[in-house]
């Protein structure tokens, strides 16, 4: 069997990437892919095999805590081994910078591939899917542009999540495409929550929230927006509220990730996440 050659993915190899997301139902859009090239630029591959791509996978560096997806391989190559050889790469790679702690949402596919490489289950998101009811939101919800909102935003999601994602949020807020909500409290954000398009459905998410109250306000915010579309949301099991949330807004569940790691545990706050930003990036 020819060898497996792990190359950088590059901005023209994004058409490969979206005809592999598409061939296993995902929702990502051409303005991920070149999201994910321009977080990380020196962490997303591309597998060859016998000079074909075959399959790609993105790992996200914040701090000491880093990310893999998008771990994709072409139909008609898998069981050969490529998603293993990605994953090798990867962790190599993620090795040699020194990172603590490295997660990944794993789909039943994936999760076996990933227990062998040594990660663990630490808990569950689940998918939300459908087309959400509409709801006045109980408390008043602004659109944030510019810059100005950025901080605000990057501190409650490093206290939500126990991770620096300051530039990934820095990139989405730069988007034309992604809305990002917020609700402020005297003065001071007590939440935010963003809505982006997807291929398949419009993507709620990520959503973090000082109070139930701010959190369902901004949920309904961002399914007005959402304009009667199908809708997708990201939520972690543990964050019980939000579940209901969902239910009570009509969607239904799709399907359920296991959120794995590997290496030292991250101290979340289950109670202020209430949607993921997909399971690209937690």
């Amino acid at each position: 069997m020819p060898a497996i050659r792990i190359r950088a993915m590059r901005t023209d190899d994004i058409p490969f990437g979206m005809r592999l997301k598409e061939s296993a139902g995902w929702n990502q859009t051409e303005a991920d892919w070149r999201r994910f090239i321009a977080l990380q630029p020196d962490g997303i591959w591309v597998a060859e095999l016998a000079g074909r791509d075959v399959g790609t996978t993105a790992t996200f560096i914040f701090d000491t805590i880093a990310w893999i997806a998008m771990v994709l391989t072409a139909q008609a190559f898998r069981g050969q081994g490529i998603a293993t050889a990605l994953m090798e790469h990867a962790l190599r790679w993620l090795d040699r910078d020194g990172i603590d702690t490295i997660r990944l949402d794993a789909t039943p596919l994936g999760r076996s591939v990933y227990a062998r490489l040594g990660f663990v289950a630490e808990g569950e998101v689940v998918r939300y899917e459908g087309t959400s009811r509409q709801v006045t939101p109980a408390t008043p919800v602004t659109r944030l542009t510019g810059p100005d909102g950025l901080p605000g935003i990057a501190q409650l999601d490093q206290e939500a999540t126990g991770t620096n994602r300051r530039r990934l949020l820095e990139l989405m807020c730069a988007e034309a495409e992604v809305t990002t909500l917020g609700i402020r409290v005297d003065g001071e954000l007590s939440g935010y929550a963003m809505v982006r398009p997807g291929t398949r459905a419009v993507q709620i998410g990520p959503c973090i929230a000082l109070d139930e109250l701010s959190a369902i306000s901004l949920l309904n915010a961002a399914a007005a927006h959402a304009s009667g579309a199908p809708t997708f949301i990201d939520i972690p099991l543990g964050n019980r509220p939000a579940c209901r949330w969902a239910e009570t807004a009509g969607l239904s569940v799709q399907r359920t990730f296991t959120r794995m790691k590997r290496g030292k545990p991250v101290r979340e706050n289950l109670e202020r996440l209430w949607a993921g930003s997909g399971p690209e990036k937690g």
